[in-house]
């Protein structure tokens, strides 16, 4: 099959006329971009996508997400809010976990708008990633808050295996951002001290050398 996935997608997982994708888009400005698209199969080619959401997220702020999918912290909040949906006659579980964020009025000819990324245990899915956008005021102390519900939402669920590799491939965009990020700022200093520690040596092989002439 002829490979046609963009060069700057690390992962994606696919729903019903979903998708959610890590991209590499952010890593200029030390963020993970999680995208959420929502299409129609139907429509014609270059008018299929009916949604998008785009999220950001803290580098490190992203690499505790997946360590905590990966360590089973996060598999484990799942199965409580599973017992206690069921103990209490609810449907859906509560989120195990929740980023808030958006754009602000300024940035936005004035109308703030608040995305959240949710993770929770699903009804028929082990787990759903959910993306949601809509109209929001900003709080005094600076957070972008959604007023009342969202215009639009994306899921996309997910499998057990499909969580590790979600959780996998945030890690694998946090390390490539680490490396492109300070590897480069770090290696002449490095090779700086490699080579004194290199001249150091020789004086020290000379001076021996001169005592056992």
């Amino acid at each position: 099959m002829k490979e046609t996935r963009a060069a700057e997608q690390i992962y994606r997982a696919d729903g019903r006329n979903t998708f959610v994708e890590i991209t590499t888009y952010a890593m200029a400005i030390d963020k993970v971009f999680i995208n959420f698209v929502e299409y129609d199969k139907a429509a014609q080619a270059g008018q299929r996508m009916k949604a998008s959401i785009g999220i950001y997220m803290g580098m490190f702020e992203a690499q505790v997400l997946s360590r905590d999918i990966m360590s089973g912290r996060i598999p484990q909040m799942g199965k409580l809010v599973l017992e206690a949906a069921k103990a209490n006659g609810q449907t859906y579980p509560k989120p195990v976990f929740t980023k808030q964020g958006g754009t602000s009025a300024k940035s936005n000819n004035g109308q703030a708008i608040s995305r959240i990324l949710e993770l929770a245990p699903g009804s028929r899915q082990p787990w759903i990633l959910c993306a949601k956008q809509g109209k929001a005021h900003e709080t005094p102390e600076g957070l972008i808050v959604m007023d009342g519900k969202p215009e639009t939402t994306i899921r996309v669920p997910l499998t057990n295996d499909k969580l590790k590799e979600f959780a996998l491939a945030v890690e694998a965009a946090v390390q490539t951002w680490i490396q492109l990020r300070f590897v480069a700022a770090a290696a002449p200093a490095m090779q700086l001290a490699a080579e004194q520690r290199k001249e150091a040596l020789n004086k020290i092989k000379e001076q021996s050398a001169a005592q056992i002439r």
